[in-house]
């Protein structure tokens, strides 16, 4: 288990690429704290995963595209 005690904390001022740290992991749950600072995946990239997949974001927005659907959904804080 990480030493994370605060989800903002420690948050380096310039990432290269996306942080990804394990909060918690038990047989079939697993918490992350992702950090992105304007990341994207690559033009035409499809990212496939055989686990499901819940994600809540916190601050700033994203966006993501679904196969199959050309509608990118915006997340933001607080938004439903």
């Amino acid at each position: 288990m990480n030493d994370i005690q605060n989800i903002y904390s420690s948050i380096p001022a310039s990432i290269p690429q996306e942080l990804f740290q394990d909060i918690l992991i038990t047989g079939t749950f697993k918490v992350k704290r992702i950090v992105s600072k304007g990341h994207a995946s690559p033009k035409d990239f499809w990212y496939d995963q055989d686990q499901n997949e819940w994600v809540i974001l916190l601050k700033g927005r994203a966006g993501l595209l679904f196969e199959g659907n050309d509608n990118i959904i915006e997340l933001k804080p607080g938004a439903t």
